[in-house]
């Protein structure tokens, strides 16, 4: 007979486990360090460029009896990834679960006009520094019992993204790629894989980066009608990093992104 108690309580498996979350400090990343806290685990916030938002959400979690340590780490910066990994490790005292969520298209520019230094800035924070930190991370989580590790995409990845995102939208790609070829490599040390591709979410980056007459016209092509919102990402995280929802499941990636890629 099936164990029929095994679903009650189901995020409490995250107990005492240790989760990094890249790009922590605000928007997705901050909302999934927020919810693996709720769920009792011990959480690595990490931080580019604003350590103020790091610190308040680790006084938020810790003020809601959660337990947090704060990473920083520019990842324009080679060996930044790796760097921050093994800090959070050491803070932690291991990692069962990473999460690399830190990304940014950083400008817009036609493939035709981006410069050579503007293209390596692109490259280098969202692919190369995302190859780092998974590598970084491969020796710390096959150690755990619950080894898993996720990284965000970007819904650019299906559909082009908007004007001006193409090398965004390669590096994310590359990610995707990565996931699926990694998971075969790692089955043997009892690792997962697996990603997450959000759609249009309304996160200060995306409203920096897209003026409000382009946010609109997103919203043509997302059948839901409406921008995500981060908490709306938080779920999928929790299901790939969960051993009882999806221990089955590697070299996947989920979109999350309100039906934008069924038109």
């Amino acid at each position: 007979m099936a164990d029929t108690t095994r679903w009650i309580d189901t995020f409490s498996e995250f107990a005492g486990k240790k989760i990094l979350v890249t790009g922590s400090s605000q928007g997705i990343g901050a909302a999934v360090a927020s919810a693996f806290a709720d769920c009792g685990a011990r959480v690595a916030v990490h931080y580019g460029r604003n350590k103020p938002k790091a610190e308040a959400l680790v006084a938020q979690i810790e003020a809601a009896g959660g337990e947090a340590v704060i990473v920083g780490g520019n990842l324009l910066d080679a060996g930044a990834g790796r760097a921050l990994v093994n800090e959070a490790a050491e803070a932690l005292g291991g990692l069962d679960v990473v999460i690399h969520n830190a990304g940014d298209p950083l400008l817009r520019d036609s493939f035709e006009d981006m410069s050579d230094e503007n293209e390596a800035r692109i490259i280098q924070l969202n692919q190369l520094s995302a190859f780092e930190i998974i590598r970084a991370a491969i020796p710390h989580v096959r150690k755990s019992d619950a080894g898993s590790i996720i990284v965000t995409t970007s819904v650019s990845v299906r559909n082009g993204g908007s004007a001006g995102v193409s090398i965004y939208g390669a590096a994310k790609a590359s990610l995707e790629s990565i996931v699926r070829t990694l998971a075969i490599e790692l089955i043997p040390d009892g690792v997962r894989i697996n990603g997450v591709a959000p759609g249009y979410i309304d996160t200060d980056i995306h409203t920096g980066f897209s003026n409000e007459e382009e946010r609109e016209s997103y919203l043509v092509h997302v059948p839901m009608g409406r921008p995500g919102k981060a908490d709306d990402c938080v779920g999928t995280y929790l299901f790939f990093a969960s051993q009882k929802m999806s221990n089955y499941i590697t070299g996947v990636t989920l979109d999350v992104n309100g039906g934008m890629t069924l038109r």
